[in-house]
């Protein structure tokens, strides 16, 4: 909204559609995860919707585990509490979490890249903050790096180690 008002959209529209489609994944994937994560509740099959962390199960699974997935896809399960446990169970068994945590970090580091285009250390700065709320990361790398060094806060030669 900022660059559309101050007259500069067209300049980091390109940077700032990168970005947010990158963030709009990462935060898809995070929902996913949360979804069946073990403090999530027990009736959140009850109302199953399409995930990438049951999608990465199911394709990882091999024999009566691939068909009670394809059986909980297409809601011919039941959604109890034994069924939860058993989906979080093979999802960690396959290793399907930890590809899922996988690709929530990719697109939150392509997000970040994607703002190299951007001139403005301020809205870099800004938007990287944005990320590091959402997902509640302490330190995002490169935050401000470039508006650290222009004000004295941070020597340039400790930009390039880190």
């Amino acid at each position: 909204m900022g660059a559309a008002c101050a007259g500069k959209l067209e300049e980091v529209s390109e940077a700032l559609h990168a970005f947010s489609e990158s963030l709009g994944i990462a935060y898809q994937i995070r929902d996913d995860l949360d979804d069946l994560a073990e403090d999530s509740g027990e009736n959140v099959l009850g109302s199953i919707r399409p995930s990438i962390l049951l999608a990465t199960t199911h394709e990882k699974a091999k024999g009566d585990d691939k068909t009670f997935m394809a059986e909980l896809w297409s809601h011919e399960s039941s959604a109890d509490p034994a069924t939860l446990t058993r989906v979080r169970q093979l999802a960690h068994e396959v290793k399907a979490d930890d590809r899922c945590v996988t690709l929530l970090e990719s697109y939150k580091d392509a997000a970040i890249r994607s703002l190299s285009e951007l001139d403005n250390h301020n809205l870099k700065g800004l938007l990287r903050r944005v990320v590091g709320k959402i997902f509640n990361d302490i330190e995002i790398k490169g935050w401000c790096r470039e508006f650290e060094v222009k004000n004295g806060v941070r020597e340039q030669e400790n930009v390039a180690a880190s």
